[in-house]
């Protein structure tokens, strides 16, 4: 197997939840460097919006529902297997390479010397209008988010892909984890730049003059559930989760204007659904223990 990362053996998944041509235009950053795109969209079907732009560049596939983050890229991924990709490059629908940084994050990853150790190259995610920084060009990590990064199926392969019972929140972390436990190097390339959208967006607290990333209520469950689940998985990591749950409780209370009591009570279900071990989807679990 070829270790470098070229435009006939790298494929990119997109997983797509009502999409709008908007996220039709990001493709653009990549489409030409990679051999196929692969959307698995986790709403109705959109195919009409590719069909006028990529045509036969895209496989589409609807899955009529949203079955989670984890379940679409495992489909992805399978399919990319499938027609022949060894690295994968697995992207959020708004997020965007510019001004030919894709080029260059692919040029920087080939020219690792450790190539053959690594199981993910990550860029740098850049949040609105955040500025350069001075960082090393390579940097190990013990964990990245999804979007932006180019998977080797390999090692994708060797340790069955992503928790589907995880849905939505901390997949990536729970994927780069056993990766790393299997022998695997993350690697991210900070001078590849992504432009990537999180949550709700910033939210700026007036009173208490502060600007956190907000979540609709239902993603507190998931990433209050998930990541107790974690610390059980890893319990390495304990400390560093505690700290993360902290933290968000303390801002959700303190700077948190809307929906205050509903993200609140999200939080109170995860934690019983995380004591009797349910999993998979908050409102499979509601119907099912009802």
């Amino acid at each position: 197997m070829d270790q470098n990362i070229t435009k006939n053996n790298l494929f990119a998944v997109v997983i797509w939840y009502n999409p709008t041509i908007e996220h039709v235009s990001t493709l653009r950053g990549y489409i030409e460097s990679v051999k196929r795109v692969i959307v698995i969209d986790n709403s109705t079907n959109n195919n009409q919006l590719l069909l006028q732009n990529y045509g036969d560049k895209i496989y589409y596939s609807s899955n009529k529902q949203n079955l989670g983050i984890a379940t679409a890229l495992n489909i992805g991924f399978r399919k990319a297997i499938e027609l022949g990709a060894e690295w994968v490059l697995t992207m959020d629908q708004d997020s965007r390479f510019k001004n030919n940084n894709f080029t260059k994050y692919i040029t920087l990853c080939n020219n690792y010397k450790q190539i053959h150790s690594v199981g993910i190259f990550s860029p740098h995610q850049v949040y609105g209008d955040e500025p350069s920084q001075d960082l090393p060009t390579y940097e190990q990590r013990i964990e990245v988010m999804t979007s932006g990064n180019i998977v080797r199926t390999e090692a994708f392969q060797q340790v069955n892909g992503f928790r589907d019972d995880f849905f939505i929140d901390l997949v990536d972390e729970e994927f780069c984890l056993r990766l790393k436990h299997a022998g695997y190097n993350i690697i991210m390339i900070n001078q590849a730049r992504l432009e990537h959208c999180l949550g709700n967006g910033f939210v700026y607290n007036r009173f208490f003059h502060r600007k956190f990333i907000d979540h609709p209520p239902l993603r507190y469950y998931y990433i209050f559930r998930n990541t107790w689940v974690m610390e059980q998985l890893y319990p390495e990591q304990k400390s560093h989760y505690q700290h993360k749950l902290r933290k968000l409780f303390k801002r959700l209370c303190l700077y948190a204007s809307t929906k205050k009591v509903e993200k609140l009570c999200m939080i109170w279900y995860a934690y019983k659904d995380f004591r009797h071990q349910y999993m998979g989807q908050f409102e499979k679990i509601r119907k099912q223990n009802n």
